[in-house]
């Protein structure tokens, strides 16, 4: 476990790996584009940057509501 997370008092193992899946999955959450993550990451194929990114339930359900024409009926 890296310094940082030690002193954070983490009690997952977190590693350089986690920051990058962590950072490209937090610039998905906020609206970012995936193949501008994939260009941030040096991935070459976006296959690769997909595996990095984590989605939950509520990020589909925002998705909806903010895409879909029933999604933004009141």
């Amino acid at each position: 476990m890296c310094k940082a997370a030690q002193a954070s008092g983490a009690r997952k193992r977190i590693s350089p790996l986690s920051f990058r899946r962590a950072m490209a999955t937090h610039l998905l959450r906020n609206h970012a584009y995936l193949r501008h993550i994939q260009a941030i990451l040096g991935h070459a194929q976006i296959t690769s940057t997909e595996l990095y990114t984590h989605l939950v339930l509520e990020d589909l359900k925002e998705v909806i509501l903010r895409s879909h024409p029933h999604g933004r009926r009141k």
